[in-house]
């Protein structure tokens, strides 16, 4: 018997079945439906009548849930009273975020973190936000940043930042030649446009929704699948691309891209902090969500990195 037979269990139970639990847990059917039969073998005793639908436990397995959930707590606390031992003279902090928030946000403000907190370190991964999120569900990842988009029902989301979502073409655009002039939204309809590709669907998705209910239909003509290589083609002179403001920062400030103003269209996206919601917070972590928290707190601009690619 081990703490990951018991998680299995519980969730099956929480979730009335194996396929909502192997969802919730983000591993396979079998994986889940293995570790109960493990423990049922383990404790030599049924716990769910699989006779019934949707899965409900025998009276031993309602037994056994109950101090299953109090075990996972008491793991939890075990955690807890040797972190709070350590205090933040260690630690480890563990954040899994979108493509944008962890290329070109959280950096600089992680390095910003640890001259505060230097004995306390900070494991940063990058990928597209569904697998971040995946990752606090799975537990394998502390915290979770990403856009407010999709959050996983089971998560706690707390909202960190606004992005503003601009159009940027590179300086011998006709367009970035008009000096605070901005172009006509019907202009849209006729710009091929760069884009990025599944990370930022969201992104894809509110500027489609937005053009379209002006009646202009975007025409994307060129697809990559990071920010950087739509960037590189757009600094080239090949169209115009939609991105986060943080994403752009140290291109605009090179002069290598153009903000082009658009006559009547605003675009923004919303950020959020994810967590588990029964999830032991040690200090590290505690201390880190704070540090956010005060970094964006009324912060007018984002805090991305200057030297930025």
């Amino acid at each position: 018997m081990n703490t990951d037979q018991i998680r299995c269990f519980c969730t099956v139970v929480e979730q009335r079945g194996f396929t909502r639990a192997a969802r919730h847990l983000f591993l396979s059917q079998p994986a889940v439906s293995q570790q109960v039969q493990a423990l049922e073998q383990s404790l030599g005793v049924m716990l769910l009548d699989r006779s019934r639908r949707p899965l409900v436990p025998t009276e031993a397995g309602e037994a056994i849930y109950q101090y299953g959930v109090e075990l996972l707590e008491r793991v939890a606390a075990i955690r807890d009273v040797a972190d709070r031992v350590k205090g933040l003279h260690g630690g480890r902090v563990t954040v899994a975020a979108g493509i944008g928030p962890g290329q070109y946000v959280l950096p600089p403000l992680i390095a910003r973190f640890r001259r505060q907190y230097p004995e306390i370190r900070v494991e940063l991964t990058a990928l597209s936000t569904p697998r971040a999120f995946e990752q606090v569900v799975r537990g394998t990842a502390d915290l979770g940043i990403g856009i407010n988009d999709r959050v996983p029902a089971r998560l706690v989301a707390r909202v960190l930042y606004r992005d503003e979502i601009v159009l940027v073409a590179g300086p011998g655009h006709p367009w970035a030649r008009r000096p605070g002039r901005a172009v006509p939204l019907r202009w849209l309809a006729s710009q091929p446009l760069v884009a990025p590709a599944a990370h930022s669907l969201r992104i894809r998705h509110l500027c489609k929704e937005r053009l379209q209910a002006a009646g202009v239909e975007p025409n994307v003509e060129m697809e990559f699948e990071t920010p950087e290589a739509v960037k590189r083609v757009v600094a080239g002179g090949e169209g115009a691309a939609f991105l986060a403001r943080s994403n752009v920062t140290a291109e605009v400030a090179a002069g290598l891209l153009k903000v082009v103003a658009v006559e009547g269209l605003a675009l923004h996206a919303e950020y959020v902090v994810v967590w588990r919601p029964r999830q032991h917070h040690s200090p590290a972590v505690q201390a880190f969500l704070a540090f956010l928290d005060a970094a964006f707190a009324g912060a007018e601009r984002l805090p991305v990195a200057a030297g930025a690619p």
